[in-house]
């Protein structure tokens, strides 16, 4: 939906290898003239005095030049009738993954309010079994799962709404425009629920409340200069509207999603030639571009130099008490107790249930189980119901899977299912596949990756890997082949064949036992060592291994870590480079500072809300 105006990336949108044509002279130049801090604001966030701050940043701003001025972001121009783009992807052979969407251009992002409006409508839209668009694209079958780009997006300078579903058949194309076009159509006539409004409003004034580690750089980077002091107004005005136009999002639906012409229908096909299209470009540009390699040789001479970071300000040791602080709880049977803190108006809950019952040959299925348990009906309340009423009064159930380590024994664990939630105080009283599942290994690849090593060094580390590692991913992926096989093997059975005994076969166990070598794979925390091998893995991560693996290597990243309390692996993502020899050892880049700043980083995370 973004054609033109000031960004760097429209200028390549339509034509990816236009990407390779970008100078470092001309990367340079747009970022002088659009992060100059000239053409920056200034936020602070905390309890510390902004007039501490405020002659640092004059101080550090005096001598910077104005630079150029800055374009201004002008609004798109918008279209007179609605575009189509056909784009291509790899071929992933037998498996149909047509991939549509519909984006439409909405408001401008200065408008603040008319986004928090539309952003609340689109959760409305496709939020939960509820939802129009769930109903229509998904239960319907023409897709598998929304596609990722699916929701509100309120980056730009105009405000996009996107829909749209991946895993559709081919076959089904003309079919995901006509069903979009009908639920609109169908829902600028009905409208909503009103008992579902008011869960999607409860929602964002729970989110609006909830605080985490990184409330503050979130708080900041989320923030607008003309919505900071609106912020508060924004819910009443909300209900106001609401109250005096029943049919307020109903309009909103219809002035910028059914009679608004600047909208954009993506579809993405599935080509056969398209890794070799790929390549052929690739070969291309490396002979045209042949200098890189030597430039390359370069950039890891001035990687190799040890950068000089006296003058950034850091945190000192001595300022992190020692002294832990005590939570006090009251016991109010042998099995509950209630814990008083400042939660910005919000209660939480966690429980803790058992499986050391659970049979053995239903564990695998665990993973299954709490993936959908929430989204299931309960006692009276079917499961669209059920969401309802979760969203009215708690900001969403959450079950997982939940194992504690003993801090003294090695390879000894308690291991059950943690339910947990939480609410606003005065509703602490009351009377979305496996592709999805596939999907978060873009997300959560390094663990994945990390998980079967550790599990080959350690009990617990095994058996978090059964609940939320690969192995779920396989068993997911085993059950629609077995199912794809039964069905196979049904259908070719003669119905007419008569039934015959089945012969007992003698059961017998297998000799054959696997065994690794006996190695040394950690200690307890309790024991002296924990707390250094804690400090060198924070170490190991950004002293060494960031260098090495990222910087030099190209890979998204890597890093290390204590697991639990006996595993320390090393973990890159993705790097076609990592089998090369290594002449840094991380020895030589051990000093007092980097040790300094290891500590403070694990005490980051220990102290985070």
């Amino acid at each position: 939906c973004h054609s033109s105006g000031p960004y760097l990336w429209p200028l390549f949108w339509r034509n990816a290898r236009g990407n390779t044509n970008l100078t470092y002279d001309g990367l340079k130049t747009f970022q002088s003239t659009h992060y100059n801090p000239a053409n920056a604001k200034f936020y602070s966030y905390g309890d510390v005095d902004l007039s501490e701050h405020l002659p640092f940043l004059s101080d550090y701003l005096k001598d910077i030049p104005r630079g150029k001025a800055v374009p201004k972001v002008l609004a798109q121009t918008r279209w007179k009738s609605p575009r189509e783009e056909l784009f291509t992807a790899p071929w992933i052979h037998p498996i149909p993954d047509l991939r549509a969407a519909f984006a439409f251009l909405t408001c401008d992002s200065t408008d603040t309010y008319e986004a928090f409006a539309l952003n609340i409508l689109g959760e409305l839209l496709i939020d939960g079994p509820n939802a129009p668009f769930y109903k229509s694209l998904l239960e319907s079958n023409l897709g598998s799962s929304f596609a990722p780009c699916t929701g509100y997006m309120s980056d730009t300078k105009d405000n996009v709404f996107a829909i749209g579903i991946q895993g559709m058949d081919p076959q089904n194309e003309s079919k995901f425009a006509e069903a979009v076009r009908n639920t609109f159509s169908r829902v600028a006539e009905e409208g909503f629920d009103h008992t579902r409004v008011e869960a999607i409003l409860h929602r964002i004034e729970l989110s609006m409340r909830k605080k985490s580690s990184n409330f503050g750089i979130n708080l900041i980077m989320s923030l607008t200069p003309f919505g900071i002091k609106r912020m508060t107004p924004w819910m009443p005005s909300l209900r106001a509207n609401l109250k005096a136009n029943p049919a307020y999002f109903q309009d909103l639906l219809k002035k910028y999603y059914i009679d608004n012409p600047h909208q954009l229908m993506m579809t993405m096909h599935q080509k056969e030639t398209f890794t070799q299209e790929k390549e052929t470009v690739f070969e291309d540009i490396c002979e045209k571009h042949a200098r890189i390699f030597e430039e390359g040789k370069e950039l890891i001479q001035s990687q190799n130099q040890i950068e000089d970071l006296s003058s950034l300000p850091t945190l000192k040791i001595e300022e992190i008490s020692d002294q832990t602080k005590a939570y006090q709880s009251d016991e109010l049977s042998h099995n509950l107790s209630f814990c008083s803190q400042a939660t910005n108006g919000l209660a939480y809950f966690r429980s803790l249930i058992s499986t050391r019952d659970l049979p053995s040959d239903l564990r695998p299925f665990l993973p299954l189980f709490l993936s959908i348990v929430t989204k299931l009906g309960a006692g009276e309340y079917s499961y669209r119901e059920f969401d309802t009423e979760v969203d009215l009064a708690t900001g969403g159930l959450s079950m997982s899977y939940h194992l504690t380590e003993s801090s003294s024994c090695l390879n000894t664990f308690t291991e059950g299912i943690l339910l947990s939630s939480y609410a606003l105080e005065r509703n602490t009283r009351i009377e979305c596949s496996s592709c999805g599942a596939i999907n978060q290994v873009v997300h959560s690849g390094t663990r994945l990756c990390h998980d079967p090593q550790c599990s080959k060094a350690h009990t617990c580390c095994c058996a978090e890997g059964v609940f939320g590692g690969l192995h779920t991913l396989s068993t997911s992926t085993k059950s629609h082949k077995n199912k794809q096989s039964y069905e196979g093997f049904l259908k070719g059975l003669d119905s007419e064949q008569g039934s015959y005994p089945l012969k007992e076969f003698p059961t017998e166990s297998s000799s054959n036992n696997l065994r690794t070598f006996s190695i040394n794979t950690g200690v307890s925390m309790i024991h002296p060592d924990y707390a250094p091998l804690c400090v060198l893995a924070r170490l190991a991560t950004f002293k060494y291994l960031h260098t090495e693996i990222r910087e030099k290597g190209g890979a998204y990243g890597g890093g290390a870590k204590m697991v639990g309390m006996d595993s320390l692996p090393f973990t890159p993502t993705e790097t076609p480079t990592l089998t090369r020899p290594r002449i840094s050892p991380l020895s030589s880049g051990i000093d007092k500072d980097s040790v300094h700043e290891s500590i403070l980083g694990v005490f980051q995370k220990v102290d985070s809300p």
